[in-house]
């Protein structure tokens, strides 16, 4: 999409290095709000506003806009999977016969099935409905986290996670551990 309207292929790569490089900034941050807020209710509120705005991508054209909207929507995109997950952990202490493996590999499949059904879809199309579909799908994603499950109690205080937060930056093995990921 972004080459069909005309962006360049470093600009395209510049792009796509901004979730990456937000997500070693915001996740510790959206770390703290699950710890505060409780994690169903954290991946409720990004998952809601990536849905809107994913939808943004279809009324932009400069790069400039597309680097703007990119850090923003990379904000609330990132701390989806990882709370995502935490949540199936969760679900799956009550379940012993079910394996976080199989509910991961139904999800790929579902992935899969899902990138099929789509790029058939899309083909001889205006490509800006791969982001009314995201949308779709993404409010639709949100409509399920907020019915589902057991209800959770927000965690610690902000003041408390704070201090928390303080102590790991503290920690330098694992800054330097960090580091080496990052690089990675």
């Amino acid at each position: 999409y972004l080459r069909q309207i005309g962006q360049t292929g470093l600009q395209i790569g510049v792009l796509s290095s901004v979730r990456p490089l937000a997500m070693l900034f915001s996740q510790p941050l959206w770390g703290l709000a699950a710890d505060v807020w409780g994690r169903r209710r954290t991946l409720l509120l990004a998952a809601s506003a990536s849905a809107v705005l994913v939808l943004g991508f279809a009324l932009g054209r400069g790069f400039g806009f597309f680097l703007a909207w990119n850090v923003v929507l990379a904000l609330f995109l990132n701390p989806i999977i990882p709370l995502n997950d935490s949540l199936t952990l969760d679900y799956l202490e009550d379940k012993p016969h079910l394996s976080y493996g199989k509910i991961r590999w139904w999800g790929a499949a579902g992935w899969g099935l899902a990138a099929l059904v789509m790029g058939r879809f899309l083909m001889g199309r205006d490509l800006r409905l791969i982001f009314v579909a995201g949308s779709a799908l993404m409010g639709l994603y949100s409509l399920l986290v907020w019915r589902g499950g057991r209800r959770e109690r927000a965690g610690v205080s902000l003041k408390r996670g704070w201090r928390g937060a303080r102590d790991l930056l503290r920690n330098r093995q694992l800054l330097v551990f960090l580091a080496l990921v990052a690089m990675l």
